[in-house]
């Protein structure tokens, strides 16, 4: 972004208090030079980056650009910009439910055609009052995403989930000592090499 400021034009508006970093103004005729001068490549440089950042969040949406002018105020390529953000954060991360000393998320449920050539980053974070519970362990196996949650409990190591509480269910239904489920928060996302 250059500034519309004495370095680039004399014919330009300093006061809009929607354009800080200044402001292009109209000829008086057509054939004046008395306006912002535009070069047709510097144009369509600026013109065209906002074309493809907008098709890239909106593509596929019956979202069309505004036809006004963007401001401080109101920025169809601000719009453009969060809703490219938003995606890719929302796309890579995930709310599942693990229980037990090793938790398999299949990459199927994550929307993950898995590469084992690849590297991966994975972040387990429990969703709720879990004050107890060490960083999460994980692992990227053909099978799916592995979890390794574990527990300091009277300053010891502890593998796997809480267990269930006496009387959460039904007499003679599970095992006594079972694990309990949880939910914990994902973030996953392929590393860059």
């Amino acid at each position: 972004m250059i500034k519309i400021d004495g370095n680039y034009t004399d014919f330009r508006d300093d006061t809009d208090e929607k354009y800080p970093y200044g402001k292009a103004v109209a000829a008086s005729t057509p054939n004046s030079t008395d306006g912002t001068p535009w070069r047709v490549m510097f144009f369509n440089d600026l013109h065209g980056a906002r074309q493809a950042i907008f098709k890239k969040a909106f593509n596929g949406t019956e979202r069309t650009p505004s036809n006004q002018p963007d401001n401080i105020e109101n920025s169809d390529l601000l719009d453009a910009l969060l809703k490219i953000i938003s995606d890719a954060f929302s796309s890579r991360i995930f709310s599942v439910e693990i229980s037990g000393t090793d938790a398999v998320i299949p990459w199927n449920d994550l929307n993950i055609e898995y590469d084992a050539e690849k590297t991966y980053a994975a972040i387990v974070t429990p969703a709720g009052n879990y004050e107890e519970f060490l960083p999460f362990g994980t692992e990227c196996k053909s099978d799916g995403l592995h979890i390794y949650p574990r527990r300091l409990i009277n300053g010891k190591i502890v593998s796997g989930t809480r267990h269930k509480k006496w009387g959460t269910r039904k007499w003679g239904i599970g095992k006594w000592n079972d694990y309990d489920s949880m939910k914990v928060n994902l973030q996953f996302a392929e590393v860059e090499s």
